[in-house]
C-alpha cells in the first residue's frame, strides 16, 4: 500500500491478498488492524467516507446477512456496495469486526470501542473489505455467487 494512504489509514497493521480462480475473477481481500483506537482520529476508516474520498461513487449501498452453518452461531452481517470510477464498476463487501463483535455501522463500532475501553481496557479492532470488479462478462448476480460463501 501506499505509504502516504497508509498513514491516513491509521492503522497497526494490514493485510491485502489477491485471490484469482481461472474464469471466476479476481477477489482483492483486505483487512486494516487496529491495536489501539482513539476517538481523537486514530480509529477505523469506512468505506462509506473513504471510497467517495478516493472518486469512486457509490451506486448501491445495502446491508446483508449470510446465515452461518451452525445451529447456534450469528453469521455475517455486512455492508454490500456496487461502486464506480471512470467506466470500473465493482462489487464491494465491508464490515468492522471487533472484540467477537461484528459490525456494519460505524458508529456501533465506536461506541462499542469507547464501551470495551472502559469496561475492558481494549480498543482493538479490524474492518475487513473483499473487492471485486464487475465486467462485461461478470454480472452483480455471478459475482456474488464468487463471493458469498456456500451455505
Amino acid at each position: 500500500m501506499d505509504p502516504k494512504v497508509w498513514e491516513k489509514v491509521g492503522g497497526q497493521d494490514y493485510v491485502i491478498i489477491k485471490y484469482v480462480k481461472e474464469k471466476e475473477g479476481a477477489i482483492d481481500f483486505y483487512v486494516a488492524y487496529y491495536e489501539h483506537q482513539k476517538k481523537g482520529g486514530d480509529f477505523i476508516h469506512s468505506p462509506n467516507l473513504c471510497l467517495p474520498g478516493a472518486g469512486w461513487f457509490i451506486d448501491q449501498n445495502q446491508t446483508r446477512h449470510l446465515a452461518a452453518e451452525n445451529p447456534g452461531h450469528v453469521g455475517l452481517k455486512f455492508n454490500e456496495l456496487v461502486i464506480s470510477k471512470n467506466g470500473v464498476i465493482q462489487l464491494v463487501y465491508f464490515w468492522f469486526q471487533g472484540r467477537d463483535r461484528n459490525f456494519t455501522s460505524e458508529y456501533a463500532a465506536k461506541f462499542y470501542m469507547v464501551w470495551d475501553g472502559l469496561w475492558h481496557r481494549r480498543t482493538d479492532g479490524a474492518m475487513v473489505r473483499l473487492t471485486m470488479p464487475l465486467g462485461p462478462k461478470t454480472s452483480l448476480e455471478s459475482a456474488r455467487l464468487v463471493m458469498d460463501p456456500l451455505p
